[in-house]
């Protein structure tokens, strides 16, 4: 996992690109430095988070990575770590 296929640049060394659902694929490194990966749900019935703002990029609520458990939000398309 790379960060050059990443094209949304949140800051706080935090990408993202959207899928064709949709939906967000996110990426950062974890506590240990290494590459950490997750994913959020912003289609369908079962969306889990919401667009609030398309631009700059606004998420809601709050977003937890599956993987490693770092969190924070996107707000005005920048990461703000919690």
């Amino acid at each position: 996992m790379d960060a050059v296929f990443w094209p949304i640049d949140l800051s706080e060394d935090v990408r993202a690109k959207f899928m064709r659902s949709g939906d967000l694929l996110t990426w950062h490194r974890n506590d240990a430095g290494d590459p950490c990966g997750g994913f959020v749900k912003l289609s369908g019935r079962d969306a889990t988070h919401e667009i609030t703002q398309a631009s700059p990029l606004t998420i809601s609520p709050n977003i937890t990575c599956q993987t490693c458990g770092a969190s924070g939000f996107v707000r005005e398309g920048r990461w703000i770590k919690l």
